[in-house]
């Protein structure tokens, strides 16, 4: 049996890690985990709304997700389902996440998950090899 997705989303991302698919659906702000050995729903996570949840990148052990309204990441870890937030910045927009090796970060710039060297200069980096988050550090005002 297959679980729902919702209908007609406005900000839809996908990505695929390790062991799962994760699916973003801005518009209800939740979170779906797929097992792909299952084909079936496994999870769907319900994110804080007003966040302006927009864009998703899996790895690290993690579902990633970039809000656009309150400048943060959400992580959501595969094996114990934990939520949490990540502040990126005050003076950040996080539009963009995007994981490549054991490091992940956010651009202010980008919804999609770019590859590094495409990446914004503007870039700020949450995490590397660990799964804690690297404080990082508020871009310089313009």
């Amino acid at each position: 049996m297959v679980g729902e997705l919702g209908s007609g989303p406005q900000t839809l991302s996908i990505s695929a890690g390790t062991n799962f698919i994760w699916v973003l659906n801005g518009d209800t702000s939740t979170v779906v985990k797929i097992d792909p050995t299952l084909h079936d729903v496994v999870e769907t996570y319900r994110l804080p709304t007003g966040r302006g949840p927009l864009a998703l990148a899996a790895g690290e052990g993690a579902a990633w997700i970039s809000n656009a309204f309150d400048g943060t990441v959400t992580r959501i870890d595969e094996r114990t389902d934990e939520v949490a937030s990540i502040a990126v910045s005050a003076y950040s927009s996080p539009k963009g996440v995007i994981v490549a090796g054991s490091a992940v970060a956010t651009d202010p710039n980008r919804p999609t998950a770019s590859p590094p060297a495409a990446a914004s200069s503007a870039a700020t980096l949450l995490a590397t090899a660990s799964p804690a988050p690297v404080p990082s550090r508020a871009p310089p005002r313009s």
